[in-house]
């Protein structure tokens, strides 16, 4: 799923000279509409793990758990944001001048606190500040859905819509799963949701082709792409090496941020890419970020592994497909 993240904000599709065909472009379309499982997924695990690991509910727990998510969450999210506004402030100041878009000056400290932190400068990192605040809500997402399944769905998606609180319905729906289905259950499913992946790939592709707008169906299909997506990754979790190591991954996902905007105006900016060779860019894009941003990550745990552990909020376990 972090490897899906890497492929939407590689999108050449941004960069100002594209002029890929139609064919091409819709190519583009359906690979984005499959990586768009990617977030969900992340609030959904996020909060099944959180109601699987941290059943009880008191006060002595919860304070416990904001304490563990400041640390894991909170820390390298203004860690990430500090870094990215430091590089980027730098490349403003240097002769390459405002290389990538964005605010160089501010008018207020509250306007580079909303710019830099809550905005937030390093773009992929919203799923961080969300993710946080939702940890703050839990209890009351866990009332709701004790309370009543459905209205808590109701409720959640008005949350997602309406008030700026993006990835919360599928959050609450990590609750829910959590509540009726344990790990060897959904252990179970794990192991034939691969068997869907075609069927869910025909469906994507029929709905981006014909450009359908279904808002309700919409969630259905994203969380049975996220079951087919994620029933494939746990077939190759054994082989994976080093690279699927949670602080590792975490590297990437932030780092990633950083890289890849540079990395795509660079390219157009040395090679004349037209038609289907901005197929090799999107290729070559996502091939050069990962390389960087993995080899980053073992260059800097080998000088410092404690400041490398702070950025990646401690994130010590091997994976596993829960």
């Amino acid at each position: 799923m972090t490897l899906g993240v890497v492929i939407i904000h590689c999108n050449v599709m941004m960069v100002p000279d594209y002029d890929g065909s139609d064919i091409l472009t819709g190519f583009f379309d359906f690979v984005l509409c499959m990586t768009d499982v990617c977030v969900p997924w992340f609030f959904f695990i996020s909060g099944y793990l959180l109601v699987h690991r941290h059943p009880d509910t008191d006060w002595t727990c919860y304070k416990s758990l904001v304490y563990r998510r400041v640390r894991s969450i909170l820390i390298p999210y203004l860690l990430w944001n500090t870094i990215a506004f430091l590089i980027r402030a730098g490349i403003n100041l240097s002769p390459l001048g405002q290389f990538t878009n964005g605010r160089q000056n501010f008018d207020s400290i509250t306007g580079f606190v909303m710019d830099v932190y809550v905005q937030p400068e390093l773009m992929p990192l919203w799923f961080l500040r969300n993710l946080f605040i939702f940890v703050l809500v839990s209890p009351v997402i866990r009332y709701l859905v004790r309370f009543n399944a459905i209205v808590a769905l109701i409720l959640l998606w008005v949350s997602d819509h309406y008030f700026y609180l993006g990835g919360i319905l599928y959050y609450g729906m990590g609750f829910i799963f959590a509540k009726n289905y344990s790990p060897d259950r959904f252990d179970k499913w794990l192991a034939i949701s691969i068997k869907m992946l075609p069927f869910v790939l025909l469906l994507t592709f029929a709905i981006n082709l014909f450009s359908y707008d279904l808002p309700v169906i919409g969630y259905v299909l994203i969380f049975f792409q996220m079951l087919g997506i994620w029933g494939l990754a746990c077939r190759f979790i054994t082989s994976t090496g080093i690279i699927d190591r949670p602080d590792n991954m975490f590297f990437i996902y932030a780092a990633h941020g950083i890289v890849t905007p540079y990395l795509l105006r660079t390219l157009s900016m040395i090679f004349d890419f037209s038609g289907y060779y901005w197929l090799v860019c999107y290729v070559a894009s996502v091939i050069i970020v990962i390389g960087t941003t993995f080899g980053a990550a073992l260059v800097f745990k080998s000088i410092s592994p404690n400041i490398y552990a702070l950025l990646t909020g401690y994130r010590y376990k091997k994976s596993s497909p829960l």
